[in-house]
Order: C-alpha cells, then structure tokens, then sequence
C-alpha cells in the first residue's frame, strides 16, 4: 500500500473512527457513572 492510498483511507475512514470512539467512551463513562 502506497503513502497516498494509505492517507486515502484514512481520509475516508476518519469519520467512522471518530463517532465510534465516541460511542465506545459515552458507553464507558455512562458505565462507570450510572447516576447520569
């Protein structure tokens, strides 16, 4: 995989990663602070 294609990837996958990391963390602090 070239520099390029791999930074097209990214570019195009950002996205996704960045709301399911912030599903994952929502889900971790609702855990640990059910109070909310």
């Amino acid at each position: 995989m070239s520099a390029h294609s791999e930074a097209s990837f990214l570019e195009r996958w950002w996205g996704l990663l960045v709301i399911a990391y912030g599903v994952i963390f929502v889900t971790c602090i609702c855990s640990w602070m059910p109070t909310w």
